[in-house]
């Protein structure tokens, strides 16, 4: 024990942690001085309470050969004196709560009429927490010893005073380990673990501002700092299964333009053939390795979250490769990217009615070949490799003429692949710029200038986000037309054709006879819905338009979001990892950043613009001035 106390002394002086196994079973995490310790004391057949303190950034497990006063009593004091104060949690499990009654969690708080503040936002912050969806009761005991039944207190009362030491003690509800055997129940810990993290986060916070000199951005800033082992192998492995296989590669049709060929000489009256890539890996193997990686070993609540969300989206999709071709195949892509409610539905039919095919570009307007539009390209990229900030990881990203791809565009691994054949219009130019390279290829390098790879890999459920953000560089760029919107909203009409049993043929002609889309237009909008055996994907652009609308109403920045390939929902993760030091600013920017039209269009948007009017009519939408 003096070895490891005379470790806790020099690296508190040099501003560093230190991890450490106790002689009794215990364990020592200081990820950083800070005036804060929790502690907990191993008694009995409770297995499970410990690890509630898994991932706390300063914590103290006791075991019962353990004395741990000397120890205990040096950390209190090196924090003091760094930071003028300190706070000595020790958390315990209560007794186990009877049938019908909510979870209890009792608060043992000083008697100090100075400290009532500090008791009553822990009261508050507790009451705020949910456990398996129960709302919690919250008991407070001031002046009693803050210790479990039977212990005496870490720190006498006496000795906290002199030494400007706060004592608090917690006793949970063990709703999280099995009565008989003490052990935990996994899925039930996480939850608690997770509600518990923070809540205590929030209520240290507000006491570092009012009883110590530590400032902080926020209270996620309180979090570990320091990545266990395992985090990374979790995060190594993923991206290693995430990295075999490109999903929509191998999901799109080789031979788009016989196809088209085909449909055109049957009169439109028979379904084309389809024909795609290999698939390169074996499936059955991929699930296998997906399912070999720990994640259970993962204690951090919010990474755990985010690995096992991208587990269980990977498996999906080798599902769907395995599913290709079959009726299987659209129920698996409805539980990956979702499927068409009947409101999406409707605002699309809405629109569509509103826009008749009167303004579709020009077959006279000048248009770019694949190579041209690949010089465009090439000079975005060579904005980027301007800012890249870093030699450890090269900027590799380039353009591709490829004559396997006939829809177009598409970014793999963070290159930009170009079919061939494709024309571009002048006057959509530089909007597709601004889609593909200013977002997608973006957000991958974004996310390859961190150290997790979920980031570039994509975490779960990031391409609604991802394609709203890519359709709204569009509108910042001038570029956002109303042939522009008419596509969009037919994606939508046909996926939600598709979902209800319409065939390719009845979809097609509903988009060519009904709403007035060009033949070929149409074509490749029923062809995108029903490659691979229907897929939903294309719906995502307008419900991720709308959900990047709420967010940015409601105060949300943009720049941010650029970090990496993530979804809405993940926006309070990526912040606690930033203030937490472990996820750094994104080092790309776009170039319509910096555009006074952007500025003026975001007044817009945080004025109130909603999707309806995003894609009514020119003269009341986003204006392309400037």
């Amino acid at each position: 024990m003096d070895k490891i106390i005379e470790a806790v002394k020099r690296n508190a002086l040099a501003g560093r942690g230190v991890r450490r196994r106790l002689p009794g079973g215990g364990h020592l995490q200081l990820d950083r001085p800070q005036p804060l310790l929790v502690v907990h004391r191993q008694r009995g057949t409770d297995r499970a309470t410990d690890k509630l303190l898994a991932h706390a950034s300063s914590s103290l497990v006791v075991g019962e050969q353990d004395d741990v006063t000397e120890l205990t009593e040096t950390i209190v004091r090196l924090g003091v004196e760094a930071f003028g104060n300190f706070l000595l949690l020790e958390v315990w499990g209560g007794p186990q709560p009877d049938a019908g009654q909510p979870p209890r969690f009792v608060v043992y708080g000083p008697k100090r009429s100075a400290l009532i503040p500090l008791v009553e936002s822990l009261q508050l912050e507790l009451s705020r927490t949910k456990i398996a969806d129960r709302s919690v009761e919250v008991v407070v005991r001031r002046g009693l010893p803050p210790a479990p039944h039977g212990l005496e207190p870490l720190l006498s009362e006496r000795d906290a005073r002199a030494g400007k030491c706060i004592r608090f003690g917690l006793e949970v509800p063990p709703v999280y380990r099995d009565p008989a055997t003490g052990e935990a129940w996994p899925q039930i810990l996480r939850n608690v673990r997770r509600e518990l993290t923070t809540a205590l986060r929030r209520w240290v916070y507000q006491y570092l501002c009012r009883w110590t000199t530590l400032r902080l951005q926020s209270y996620n800033a309180i979090g570990a700092r320091t990545i266990s082992r395992t985090v990374w192998q979790v995060d190594r492995e993923l991206a290693a299964v995430a990295d075999s296989f490109d999903f929509l590669l191998l999901v799109t049709p080789v031979n788009s333009a016989e196809a088209w060929q085909e449909f055109k000489a049957s009169k439109f009256q028979q379904a084309p053939v389809l024909q795609y890539r290999p698939v390169p890996v074996e499936p059955t193997l991929l699930k296998r390795s997906l399912f070999k990686v720990p994640i259970e070993k993962v204690d951090d609540p919010a990474l755990y979250q985010l690995f096992r969300e991208k587990q269980d989206e990977l498996d999906r999709q080798i599902t769907l490769l395995l599913d290709m071709n079959t009726p299987r195949f659209v129920h698996g892509s409805i539980q990956l990217f979702g499927g068409v409610d009947d409101e999406l539905y409707g605002v699309a039919r809405e629109m569509l009615g509103k826009m008749p095919p009167t303004e579709r570009e020009k077959s006279s307007e000048p248009a770019l070949d694949a190579r041209a539009f690949a010089q465009r390209a090439e000079a975005e990229f060579e904005l980027f490799r301007k800012q890249w900030p870093t030699d450890k990881i090269k900027f590799a990203a380039r353009v591709e003429l490829r004559d396997d791809i006939h829809t177009g565009l598409m970014v793999s691994h963070g290159s930009l692949l170009i079919g061939a054949d494709t024309t571009i219009p002048a006057s959509r130019a530089e909007a597709l710029i601004q889609h593909e390279v200013g977002t997608h290829v973006l957000t991958y390098w974004n996310g390859r200038a961190q150290p997790f790879r979920q980031l570039y890999s994509g975490l779960a459920g990031y391409d609604p986000l991802q394609e709203g953000i890519a359709v709204l560089s569009e509108a910042f760029v001038g570029g956002f037309s109303q042939p522009r919107k008419r596509l969009l909203l037919g994606r939508v009409v046909a996926a939600r054709l598709m979902i209800d049993g319409a065939t390719f043929v009845d979809t097609f002609r509903e988009l060519h006879d009904t709403w007035g889309f060009a033949a070929r237009t149409a074509f490749t909008i029923t062809l995108r819905i029903y490659r691979g055996g229907g897929l939903t994907k294309d719906a995502v652009y307008v419900r991720g338009i709308g959900q990047l609308l709420d967010y940015l109403r409601d105060g949300g920045e943009l720049e941010p979001l650029l970090v990496g390939k993530i979804a809405v929902e993940h926006v309070p993760l990526v912040q606690e990892l930033q203030a937490r030091e472990i996820i750094a600013p994104p080092p790309l920017r776009p170039r319509y950043l910096d555009a006074p039209l952007f500025q003026k269009q975001m007044a817009q948007i945080r004025a109130g613009l909603t999707l309806f009017q995003l894609l009514r009519d020119k003269a009341k939408t986003i204006r392309d001035t400037g």
